[in-house]
């Protein structure tokens, strides 16, 4: 039975016979998000075609742009990495199960999850990696930029990691990657965390103390 619009959220399928997505619910569903920062940018700009001035300071628009940039791509990767990717690979199970290669290297090269991550790191992300190292930095140095600025950053770290982690590395990639992990740990430093509950760290407890009360139990 097909998923209706009003209650599909994107997620795992554990097989095949879950429900499916109509395409009118997926393009819905992945512009939703961005809706008010496009039509706010919109307003704001399209007096500047009747001859009349951009309503706004440059900076605010710039700030409003990013923002949408940011969270069109949170929204591409999310659909791609629960929903896309999953049934893709159980698609093409047969070429993992049916197939016998002659070398783990011919094996791999018909990895159908590392095929479908290198074509979304090559199509979607080194296209841009300038813009989006300067989205990135400013996503961390101005909190202010985003409602939930932890849980999105959260979402592009976990993005460029596993993009990096593909077999054919990508110094580019992992650039990008080495920039989000500095910046996360300065961010998590500063106490800003909306929307991501972090690990405490706990101090290990001293050799005195641990001795004394395993001896209560002996």
């Amino acid at each position: 039975m097909a998923a209706t619009p009003s209650n599909f959220q994107y997620h795992r399928q554990n097989s095949l016979s879950s429900a499916t997505l109509p395409p009118a619910a997926v393009s819905h569903h992945v512009h939703s998000a961005q809706g008010d920062a496009w039509q706010t940018l919109c307003v704001r700009v399209l007096p500047l075609f009747n001859g009349e001035g951009v309503q706004g300071a440059i900076e605010d628009l710039n700030e409003l742009l990013r923002r949408y940039l940011l969270d069109r791509l949170v929204e591409q990767w999310s659909f791609f990495f629960t929903y896309a990717l999953p049934y893709f690979e159980a698609v093409f199970l047969p070429l993992r199960t049916d197939v016998r290669y002659r070398s783990p290297d011919e094996a791999e090269m018909w990895n159908v999850r590392n095929m479908a991550l290198r074509s979304f790191r090559d199509n979607v992300i080194l296209l841009q990696t300038k813009r989006l190292e300067d989205v990135f930095n400013k996503l961390f140095t101005d909190f202010g930029s985003s409602q939930n600025p932890a849980a999105t950053a959260a979402k592009m770290l976990q993005m460029t990691s596993l993009l990096a982690s593909s077999p054919d590395h990508n110094e580019e990639i992992e650039r990008v990657l080495s920039n989000l992990k500095a910046n996360w740990k300065i961010m998590m430093t500063k106490g800003d965390r909306r929307g991501f509950a972090g690990v405490r760290k706990v101090k290990p407890l001293r050799s005195d103390m641990t001795n004394h009360m395993f001896s209560t139990f002996q």
